[in-house]
């Protein structure tokens, strides 16, 4: 399945990470966490937006988890 990016939507995705952030009352502790966390949670918007697209009988949608990675989400779940 082929990933599709619209350069365009560069700022889409920044004020869509600031509602997030928002949302669930976060605050990163420096600069580059806040960095980290917003390359994660660009990465998990793209591929709900492609999974979604690929016409499955499910629709994915971003929760709170959503600036963390799989292994961050695994861990955390499995203690």
């Amino acid at each position: 399945m082929s990933v599709y990016i619209n350069r365009h939507s560069e700022q889409h995705l920044d004020d869509s990470f600031d509602e997030f952030k928002t949302q669930h009352g976060l605050d990163y502790e420096s600069e580059l966490e806040h960095r980290q966390r917003s390359y994660i949670f660009r990465n998990n918007v793209r591929y709900v937006n492609t999974r979604n697209r690929a016409g499955l009988s499910y629709k994915m949608k971003i929760n709170k988890f959503a600036d963390r990675t799989v292994r961050e989400n695994l861990f955390r779940f499995s203690c």
